[in-house]
């Protein structure tokens, strides 16, 4: 951890330093020069006062106390005016002759000059020690402010890992004032566990002491504030070095990562998540980043592509599949990364004899591949296409085998029906009444069968925009018939436009209305109702009437092909109701 003060650099700090010296030197210029001035005058009253005593000795020992006075409190420039004052001053009222600064000896000149080069010397130093007292105090100051400032906590202990120090961070993040806390034992204001339990971790300030180095803190670990709160942190220590370079204490810097912390859980559980729900996918998955380096893998692609986690991990995507390189697979993922648009497809993997669907997502700076053998599907998918063409031609055939034998059948009963008529009885009669019918729904079950071997042809339709008005009108105008026969009253609502094929809409509407017409109640004129309804993007048609009815516990039969409810009553193949429910599908 490092620790970043919003301070100013060395040398903005200097300038800092002497605005801060300058400003206190301006607020106080007056006062202190005023203090030399009076300082030398008041040297020369205690000259006065002292003359009995010592007479024309010593004539400058007062003005000496005067000047250190006044460059104590002063610096250089109050104590030389004071010196020069009083130089003035002596020479006038002290060193004969009085009243006048004429001297009478060459040993009045060289008092003179010793008094001024002493004075001056001990203005100069008291000069230096007033600087380097005010620069101490403006450091002191401006660490004391850099402390408030940071918002990160601080202690600082002695030797003894004793607390000297919180700054306003610190007592918040502790519970701790600096006044209760000041010479308590570091470890009871500042106590720290592991995350999620009552285990204590190794203070850091013991750590820097016995090291005399820099340590920080083990992760994940919490602080007990005084009031029993839990608080996240972080936090560095180091060793505060005394003039000789030995340890006479320590700091400690640390802050309140809560944010952060819920944050890397949160993210934790997020991708803990992410790894069971791919490792819970029968589908393989792959990520690749934008050097085509295998960065994440599940379960089902080890298994898939028979190869262990650790052997793909960061190994580059086309150097361990090379027979990729050149394919389709290729041209889909570099399509799929450099158009950030997801791309599927099949691929036939021919070096391994297989097939897969594939599904390719950009993700950020990754490249995200899901994927699934098909092999089995497509072999299903192959034999059920040719158990249907050989269906298909199965049917064909024999219809059209079945045809002849059938309509001779019918044929030659009438024939003989019609050559005999005078000689049958009514029981012979009635036989060859049920080999005709028989021969009739025969023929109209292999009629049946052919139509329903053509249902297949309604997943080659290719859908578009269609008119269900015109496809209603038209297979209206099929039924025409029926419609007149059975003085049928069909009533419409305005249809909609839908996407759909045209032939096989008319279709729909031709069975289910013809279906109306013909189970139709007894004596009763049918009566059939077509409306639409928009149902979000889609539409839902309804073919009502009033005809005899389904009982619900056949609704599950009544689309099942060549299954009949009502006998033979009515003609009909069973067949309408299961084309209608193919080509809804």
């Amino acid at each position: 951890m490092y620790l970043r003060l919003p301070l100013r650099t060395s040398g903005n700090t200097e300038t800092w330093m002497e605005d801060r010296l300058a400003q206190r030197d301006s607020r106080s210029a007056s006062a202190r020069y005023g203090i030399a001035v009076v300082c030398a005058f008041g040297a020369l009253l205690i000259r006065f006062s002292l003359a009995a005593a010592l007479g024309e000795k010593a004539p400058y020992v007062t003005f000496f106390l005067g000047t250190a006075v006044s460059a104590m409190y002063g610096g250089f420039g109050p104590g030389m005016l004071t010196t020069f004052l009083g130089a003035i001053l002596a020479g006038i009222y002290v060193v004969p002759p009085h009243n006048s600064l004429a001297f009478s000896g060459t040993s009045d000149y060289v008092g003179l000059s010793l008094f001024i080069a002493v004075a001056g010397f001990m203005s100069y130093q008291a000069g230096r020690l007033i600087n380097a007292t005010q620069h101490a105090n403006a450091l002191r100051e401006l660490f004391q402010q850099t402390l408030v400032s940071i918002g990160d906590g601080v202690v600082s202990t002695d030797e003894e890992q004793r607390v000297r120090l919180l700054n306003p961070a610190a007592e918040q993040l502790t519970g701790w004032s600096q006044a209760k806390a000041h010479g308590r034992p570091v470890e009871e204001v500042f106590r720290i566990v592991r995350e999620g339990s009552e285990d204590p971790v190794q203070n850091p300030i013991e750590k820097v002491l016995e090291t005399g180095r820099i340590v920080g803190l083990a992760h994940h670990t919490e602080l007990l504030t005084k009031d029993g709160r839990r608080v996240p942190i972080d936090d560095v220590g180091a060793p505060i070095k005394d003039g000789k370079g030995g340890v006479a204490g320590a700091v400690l810097v640390f802050r309140d990562i809560t944010q952060r912390r819920n944050a890397e859980i949160a993210l934790q559980k997020s991708e803990r998540r992410s790894r069971e729900i791919l490792e819970s996918m029968k589908d393989a998955f792959v990520l690749v980043d934008r050097q085509w380096r295998i960065v994440g893998l599940n379960s089902a692609t080890e298994r898939l592509v028979g190869r262990s986690r650790e052997a793909l991990l960061g190994r580059n995507h086309w150097e361990e599949f090379p027979e990729a390189v050149g394919t389709e697979v290729e041209r889909s993922y570099r399509r799929c990364v450099a158009d950030r648009m997801p791309v599927h497809f099949e691929f036939n993997h021919e070096a391994w004899g297989r097939w897969f669907e594939i599904d390719a997502y950009p993700s950020g700076d990754e490249l995200a591949v899901y994927f699934r053998g098909t092999t089995e599907r497509k072999q299903s998918e192959a034999a059920l296409r040719r158990l249907n063409e050989d269906l298909k031609q199965f049917t064909f055939a024999a219809t059209h085998d079945l045809r002849e034998p059938l309509r001779m059948i019918t044929v030659y009963a009438q024939m003989l029906e019609r050559r005999l008529d005078a000689q049958l009885d009514e029981a012979s009669r009635s036989y060859i009444e049920q080999v005709i019918k028989g021969g009739e729904r025969a023929s109209r079950l292999i009629d049946g069968l052919l139509e329903f071997s053509r249902i297949g042809e309604v997943e080659e339709a290719k859908p578009g925009r269609v008119s269900s008005e015109a496809a209603l009108d038209e297979a209206l105008s099929d039924l025409q018939i029926a419609t007149t026969e059975s003085r049928a009253i069909i009533t419409r609502e305005t249809l909609p436009d839908v996407v759909a094929d045209a032939v096989h809409l008319c279709q729909l509407f031709q069975n289910l209305v013809g279906n109306a017409i013909k189970y139709r109640k007894p004596g009763t004129v049918p009566e059939v109702r077509i409306n639409a309804q928009r149902d979000g993007a889609n539409c839902v048609f309804s073919v009502q009437d009033n005809g005899v009815g389904i009982d619900p516990q056949h609704f599950a039969q009544i689309f099942v092909p060549f299954k009949r409810l009502h006998g033979l009553e009515l003609a009909g193949a069973g067949i309408g109701l299961a084309t209608c429910k193919r080509i809804v599908e």
